[in-house]
């Protein structure tokens, strides 16, 4: 999972900056100059405090707080096999434990409660289905973690029909995908709209309507 992964669905491409402040591996902890392992990546937000959204469809298997991790969040996502653990949350998330949560449901806020120099965000990832506490070998890199989500975007398409019409190339845009509008036009005689778009670096056309 990159930080565009992070930043789509994390932060639901919020505009704000964001960026890596500390890699998962060995490191100096920044406060006690110790040598540690860091069992997850660090988003830094500049002092903002962003809303935090699910990876995707889950639910919500254990919140609290500690001296370490601040105010924190586990949150289960079956059809991903993974875990995910959001900490130095501002404050109590949003939800509570068995809570079912959507792609866009607001879990908390980045925040730097615990063990915590700036507002960031503490990612941690892992492939086992039950939180254990001081169970640290299951955790994950999160830039290793390959994502086949079913989360929305901002700009969701639903087209999903193939078709040509003069010679134009068309295109079926897979859900969640970004794409930008270049022109959209509305058959009156088929009731479909058509639209120009680029996507991924292409230029193609989507049709959307009663194609049946």
């Amino acid at each position: 999972m990159n930080l565009k992964e992070v930043k789509k669905y994390i932060f639901r491409n919020s505009k704000a900056k964001v960026s890596i402040s500390s890699e998962y591996g060995e490191r100096i902890h920044p406060i006690t100059k110790e040598k540690t392992f860091h069992y997850g990546i660090d988003y830094a937000t500049y002092g903002k405090n962003l809303p935090l959204y699910p990876i995707d469809k889950g639910r919500v298997v254990q919140i609290g707080k500690d001296s370490v991790s601040g105010n924190y969040i586990f949150i289960k996502y079956p059809t991903l096999g993974i875990e995910s653990f959001y900490c130095h949350l501002k404050s109590k998330p949003k939800v509570n434990k068995n809570d079912i949560v959507e792609e866009d449901t607001l879990v908390g806020y980045v925040g730097t409660t615990g063990s915590s120099t700036g507002e960031h965000l503490h990612l941690g990832i892992k492939y086992t289905k039950v939180y254990v506490d001081n169970e640290f070998s299951n955790w994950v890199n999160p830039a290793d973690v390959k994502l086949k989500t079913t989360a929305k975007t901002k700009k969701e398409t639903k087209f999903r029909k193939k078709c040509t019409y003069k010679s134009k190339l068309w295109c079926m845009i897979p859900k969640g995908e970004e794409v930008e509008y270049i022109s959209k036009n509305v058959r009156k005689d088929t009731h479909y709209t058509y639209s120009k778009i680029k996507w991924d670096d292409k230029v193609g056309y989507v049709v959307s309507g009663n194609l049946e």
